[in-house]
């Protein structure tokens, strides 16, 4: 199911952007299928360290009732979230099947119509692309800040500088945290006291989820901190050519809005 979904959202992408990013969206697939793996697994065992489970014993009716809300009710809800979210995934057969035909008008220099939102596209301009990769190393709101600094006369480079700051520090506040929260899992798993206590799976669960979501954090904020230079020397100093980005971004969104 993901993949025919992928799929629709790439060429949707195609429409606007006239880049597939096929590959940046199986990345991200695959990291959320692993987060959502380690989830999984560890937050059963950390409501087991809640309740009095004890093995090979007969165990209580709370612990029953724990262990099937965790194999019966958990997946019940997640399954059940997923058939409402793929049930009103706006780009059904149809709307493809128009988003395919955009493209196509596309090729032949015609403006396009967003089948989602019903907005126009105009085609793609391949000529700024490696302006375009490189704006969307940002978020939508640091592309606003650019922007405002761009227009304030600042100049698009104070605002892209201010952001690298921003992201340089946020890498240093994770890895400080990191490391504060791996030492203190460490030392639970060496203390013999807090191994006797039941908590502490519970505890040791959710320092491994936190580590886990922090290791994310490092590797997409490394990624746009190691890009600086590039980033530097090939982001667009027009301040339009900014504010077309983020119209871009917005008319997907469905959010339009005036700059």
């Amino acid at each position: 199911m993901f993949y025919s979904i992928a799929a629709d959202v790439c060429d949707y992408e195609k429409l606007h952007s006239g880049s597939y990013k096929a590959a940046s969206i199986s990345v991200v697939w695959d990291l959320m299928g692993k987060y959502a793996t380690l989830f999984s697994t560890s937050l059963p065992m950390a409501i087991l360290g809640l309740t009095p489970y004890q093995p090979h014993i007969e165990e209580p009716q709370s612990v029953k009732w724990a262990i099937k809300g965790c194999f019966i009710g958990i997946p019940f809800l997640s399954m059940f979230s997923c058939s409402i979210f793929m049930c009103v995934f706006p780009l059904e057969r149809n709307k493809h099947l128009k988003v395919l035909q955009g493209i196509e008008q596309h090729t032949e220099g015609k403006t396009a119509t967003d089948p989602i939102t019903g907005s126009p596209v105009p085609p793609p301009e391949t000529s700024g692309e490696t302006a375009v990769n490189v704006l969307d190393y940002f978020k939508l709101s640091e592309l606003e800040e650019i922007l405002e600094e761009a227009r304030n006369g600042a100049g698009a480079a104070a605002g892209v500088e201010r952001v690298l700051r921003r992201i340089f520090c946020s890498l240093v506040a994770y890895g400080v945290t990191f490391v504060f929260l791996l030492v203190s899992l460490i030392c639970l798993l060496c203390n013999p006291e807090w191994n006797a206590n039941k908590k502490s799976t519970f505890v040791g669960m959710m320092l491994i989820m936190a580590l886990s979501t922090l290791v994310c954090l490092l590797g997409y904020d490394f990624t746009r901190y190691t890009a600086r230079d590039q980033i530097q020397e090939d982001f667009p100093t027009d301040a339009e050519a900014i504010a077309d980005h983020i119209g871009s971004i917005e008319l997907r969104l469905g959010e339009k809005k005036e700059k």
